[in-house]
């Protein structure tokens, strides 16, 4: 990704590309999200970052997170680890990438912010709160209920992707959504979502009223079923 340039600069650019099927006929893992916030700006007349710090970081309280590292960040970015040709873990250098310097122009809606657990735990909390927190509401429940339910049709569900494979899942406004737990082999109720990298967490908004967090500083990827086992052992302690 070249970090040099804008988000309307990107966006002007995947609009001059070919599409790679017709909407409704396939799905695949892409840049879809990143446009979006593209077309935030054009809606609110504000760049991506000034509109998410107005209308979400602020009203919930989100004081660490942002697209570019701040002084108050410094020290406290953690090392992530990439596993070598040896099977050694190594540190993977630069600690940050471009984009996430003062330097970096590219905002992106996708993959572009910095965070902390206590950050993002209060946003998953609005989102199971189906809009609000500590009398902040950002969307209505109706919202809330579009966002995390599985939008694609039948004959494309389950997903089958590189990214995301995983069997049992649709995918939503908001990420991957369960649509069957026994063909996913994983508890939750349907509508549950989930997703992760070198970070898994799930949102469960049935009665078991749930939010399920586990970080760490390697993406474990295939290597091993992280976001499954934590989700397994999760289910089971609220069973017993």
């Amino acid at each position: 990704m070249d970090v040099t340039r804008s988000i309307e600069q990107f966006a002007d650019s995947v609009a001059r590309l070919p599409l790679a099927f017709s909407p409704g006929e396939a799905w695949n893992y892409s840049m879809a999200i990143d446009v979006l916030g593209r077309v935030v700006e054009v809606v609110t007349g504000v760049t991506l970052d000034t509109y998410l710090d107005e209308a979400i970081f602020t009203p919930l309280g989100m004081r660490e997170t942002a697209f570019h590292v701040t002084a108050a960040m410094a020290g406290r970015i953690p090392v992530l680890y990439s596993r070598g040709s040896d099977g050694m873990l190594r540190p993977s250098a630069p600690l940050l990438a471009a984009g996430y310097l003062p330097t970096g122009r590219f905002l992106s809606g996708g993959a572009g912010l910095l965070s902390t657990p206590a950050d993002y735990l209060r946003f998953a909390q609005m989102l199971l709160n189906g809009g609000d927190l500590d009398g902040h509401r950002l969307l209505t429940r109706a919202s809330v209920a579009t966002m995390i339910r599985n939008h694609l049709a039948p004959s494309l569900t389950p997903i089958v992707s590189p990214v995301v494979g995983h069997a049992g899942y649709g995918y939503g406004l908001a990420g991957a959504v369960l649509v069957d737990s026994a063909a996913a082999g994983l508890p939750g109720s349907t509508g549950s979502t989930g997703g992760g990298a070198s970070w898994a967490r799930f949102l469960d908004r049935s009665e078991a009223d749930l939010i399920g967090m586990v970080w760490t500083q390697f993406n474990t990827g295939r290597i091993y079923p992280l976001e499954q086992d934590f989700q397994r052992l999760v289910y089971g302690a609220l069973e017993r």
